[in-house]
């Protein structure tokens, strides 16, 4: 039984891993919480670079993110389920992920009102990109076990976070600040691309629908 458990997982495993649909999933969102993980893990070195006594707004800051966040699954739970317009959702998400992530690197001067409401934004679009990637995961894995995928995706974003942290943290004390805010937005761009590629098969929505007119 432990064999015959042991040999389905590894089918599994094997046809999530070339779903070339669900490797470009599985990078573009990784890189999107890599990004969003290391600015929220190191706000207050960035913060360093243009304000006193950062540390106070960085705590503040972290929390509004984390605030603002939390109602992302709520709307886009919504707009998923009434519509299921995944791929439009996605692409759409993932541009105002990029476009955000642009305008914290060059309103960080601005005054800190303005990092705060940028701040808010990257809380909720990365927030939102998270839950979208997850539910196109598995509809493009059906009839893949979901734990298996959304495992794999886990432990993607926590290695991404801990490379991204080290590269940031290398380019921002080798480079300075603006080049390491343009390291993340050139990844960015690069997940963008990803997303583009990405061929939005419904599987498990077509087999509910399949079997409702059964």
């Amino acid at each position: 039984m432990v064999h015959t458990k042991t040999s389905n997982f590894l089918k599994s495993l094997f046809a999530l891993v070339t779903n070339s649909s669900f490797m470009l999933v599985l990078f573009a969102c990784g890189i999107d919480l890599g990004i969003v993980t290391t600015i929220g893990t190191l706000l207050n070195q960035i913060l360093a670079n243009y304000y006193d006594n950062p540390s106070t707004d960085a705590g503040k800051i972290g929390l509004v993110m984390f605030f603002i966040g939390s109602m992302a699954p709520a709307v886009c739970g919504i707009i998923l389920d009434k519509f299921k317009a995944y791929r439009l959702t996605f692409v759409v998400l993932q541009l105002c992920t990029l476009l955000t992530t642009i305008a914290f690197t060059y309103t960080l001067n601005l005054g800190i009102i303005c990092v705060y409401v940028i701040s808010a934004l990257l809380g909720f679009f990365y927030t939102a990109i998270q839950l979208v990637s997850f539910e196109t995961a598995i509809e493009l894995t059906y009839p893949e076990p979901e734990t298996i995928s959304i495992g794999i995706m886990t432990a993607t974003f926590q290695i991404g976070t801990l490379i991204f942290t080290y590269l940031y943290s290398w380019v921002l004390n080798t480079l300075g600040i603006t080049w390491a805010n343009n390291t993340m937005s050139a990844l960015n761009i690069f997940a963008f691309l990803l997303v583009l590629c990405i061929r939005f098969q419904f599987k498990r929505e077509q087999s509910h629908v399949m079997g409702y007119s059964h």
